[in-house]
């Protein structure tokens, strides 16, 4: 019985001298200095893996056949599941740095499951991040993207043939998409966002759509056919309907609905996208004004009217929709 008691004593002073270890080293390793250029420690960092995250799991993603979920958190860690029974299948540690340095706060997985993004608050305590691209099977890092990320990165998001990454920044710095066709460069930015971005989604036919905390949406396109990156945004930005910091957004499958959710409200939005009048044809729908446009509403007192405006369709740009004291927003190519 005693000897028992001891080997637990044991276990006890070092279980608790690992945690001593792991809550000091990040003080301790302060003064190691910068590592190429980085505010990276430039020795190795002890650490106690529980198994789960220890922080706030700032990000989420599913690859496209629900095999696998990816998490992101303050923790410093990616942590890859089993969506089948829940398991954790691996750990991914970020390298990591004084203060926040190491912090994940946005997570992606290509569409087949073989590509893992994170980024966030990465390398460098005041400007200068990166977005790392992982491995999912064997963790390693295949690709380190630092093409002028002024900011820390708050979403990242695959297309649905996992070709480009879309990144959104903080503090107004924008969008970046980048090809994974060219090595994983950059093939396109938007910069002028007026705050912080924490939302975007790709359609299937080559449609994307960012929100930002200055209360806009802003809409793009591009050929997912095409060879050469052709990105552009089409429209002015338009005004979120149910807020003024649209946060989350989302497609419907079938790429009609644009769901928006909001940081500053439990409202949220979901409207149609705009399409032309003429394209009921065949239906018992009017058609005899080709050159106007319709907006179906879908949630709210007024869910299931018809608004609609005449449009000059060759030159794409937001409209505005209202009814009585109802209004709602959208683009051609929302």
């Amino acid at each position: 019985m005693a000897q028992v008691c001891r080997h637990r004593r044991r276990a006890i002073v070092a279980g608790l001298s690992a945690l001593a270890v792991l809550i000091f080293a990040p003080a301790l390793a302060q003064d190691q200095g910068p590592k190429n250029g980085t505010d990276l420690y430039d020795r190795p960092v002890l650490a106690v893996d529980p198994g789960v995250h220890t922080g706030a799991i700032w990000s989420l993603a599913v690859d496209a056949d629900g095999r696998f979920a990816v998490t992101g958190s303050v923790d410093r860690t990616v942590r890859i599941w089993s969506l089948a029974d829940g398991k954790l299948l691996s750990t991914i540690w970020i390298p990591v740095g004084p203060e926040k340095v190491g912090a994940v706060y946005a997570v992606a997985i290509s569409p087949d499951g073989s590509t893992i993004a994170a980024g966030g608050y990465t390398e460098k305590r005041y400007s200068g991040t990166a977005i790392y691209l992982f491995d999912r099977e064997s963790g390693n890092l295949v690709r380190r993207i630092d093409d002028d990320l002024p900011d820390i990165t708050f979403f990242l998001t695959f297309s649905p043939d996992g070709r480009y990454l879309a990144a959104t920044l903080a503090a107004g710095t924008g969008l970046r998409v980048f090809d994974q066709s060219k090595n994983w460069s950059e093939a396109f930015r938007d910069d002028q966002y007026g705050d912080f971005s924490y939302g975007a989604v790709f359609a299937r036919d080559g449609r994307l759509v960012t929100s930002s905390y200055d209360g806009l949406l802003r809409s793009y396109r591009y050929d997912p056919s095409s060879d050469s990156p052709n990105f552009r945004r089409v429209g002015e930005p338009f005004k979120a309907p149910s807020g003024k910091r649209p946060r989350g957004v989302a497609y419907s499958p079938d790429g009609k609905l644009l769901a928006v959710g909001y940081d500053d409200t439990s409202r949220r939005s979901t409207f149609w996208m705009v399409r032309p009048l003429s394209a009921w044809e065949g239906t018992n729908r009017p058609t005899s004004k080709p050159e106007q446009l319709e907006l179906i509403t879908s949630r709210g007192p007024a869910m299931g009217r018809r608004y609609s405006r005449p449009v000059d369709t060759k030159t794409p740009k937001a409209h505005v929709f209202s009814r009585g004291t109802e209004a709602a927003s959208a683009t051609r190519s929302v």
